[in-house]
Protein backbone atom coordinates (compact mmCIF):
# COMPACT_ATOMS: atom_id res chain seq x y z
CA UNK A 1 0.00 0.00 0.00
CA UNK A 2 2.52 2.15 0.76
CA UNK A 3 4.38 2.05 -2.84
CA UNK A 4 0.95 3.52 -4.32
CA UNK A 5 0.81 6.33 -2.25
CA UNK A 6 4.52 6.47 -3.32
CA UNK A 7 3.47 6.61 -6.33
CA UNK A 8 0.34 8.79 -6.39
CA UNK A 9 2.88 11.22 -4.91
CA UNK A 10 5.86 11.38 -7.46
CA UNK A 11 2.51 11.75 -10.09
CA UNK A 12 0.76 14.50 -8.62
CA UNK A 13 4.09 16.39 -8.11
CA UNK A 14 5.24 16.03 -11.41
CA UNK A 15 1.89 17.14 -12.41
CA UNK A 16 1.51 20.18 -10.92
CA UNK A 17 5.62 20.97 -11.23
CA UNK A 18 4.86 20.51 -14.86
CA UNK A 19 1.49 23.14 -14.93
CA UNK A 20 3.60 25.18 -12.82
CA UNK A 21 6.50 25.81 -14.97
CA UNK A 22 7.23 28.72 -16.83
CA UNK A 23 6.54 29.10 -20.90
CA UNK A 24 7.55 31.76 -23.51
CA UNK A 25 4.93 33.01 -25.85
CA UNK A 26 7.57 34.05 -28.10
CA UNK A 27 10.85 33.02 -27.76
CA UNK A 28 13.48 34.12 -28.82
CA UNK A 29 16.01 32.39 -31.61
CA UNK A 30 18.48 33.51 -34.35
CA UNK A 31 18.26 32.32 -37.71
CA UNK A 32 21.53 30.88 -38.67
CA UNK A 33 20.66 30.99 -43.00
CA UNK A 34 17.95 32.11 -45.13
CA UNK A 35 16.78 31.06 -48.77
CA UNK A 36 14.50 33.62 -50.49
CA UNK A 37 13.15 31.90 -53.82
CA UNK A 38 11.62 34.81 -55.91
CA UNK A 39 10.23 34.75 -59.55
CA UNK A 40 11.33 36.79 -62.39
CA UNK A 41 8.69 36.18 -64.86
CA UNK A 42 9.49 36.42 -68.80
CA UNK A 43 13.45 36.49 -67.97
CA UNK A 44 15.54 34.08 -69.40
CA UNK A 45 18.32 32.30 -66.98
CA UNK A 46 20.95 35.22 -68.52
CA UNK A 47 18.90 37.94 -67.90
CA UNK A 48 18.51 37.04 -64.31
CA UNK A 49 22.60 36.02 -63.59
CA UNK A 50 23.24 39.66 -65.23
CA UNK A 51 20.80 41.60 -63.71
CA UNK A 52 21.97 44.22 -61.07
CA UNK A 53 19.07 43.73 -58.55
CA UNK A 54 20.17 39.66 -57.93
CA UNK A 55 22.46 39.40 -54.51
CA UNK A 56 24.44 35.95 -54.47
CA UNK A 57 25.50 36.46 -51.17
CA UNK A 58 25.19 38.45 -47.87
CA UNK A 59 27.78 38.75 -45.39
CA UNK A 60 26.40 37.91 -41.78
CA UNK A 61 27.42 41.04 -39.59
CA UNK A 62 27.49 39.31 -35.85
Amino acid sequence: MSWMFALLLLVGGGSISFLGLGQLEFPEFTLKQALVVTAYPGASPEQVEESPWVCWSITPSW
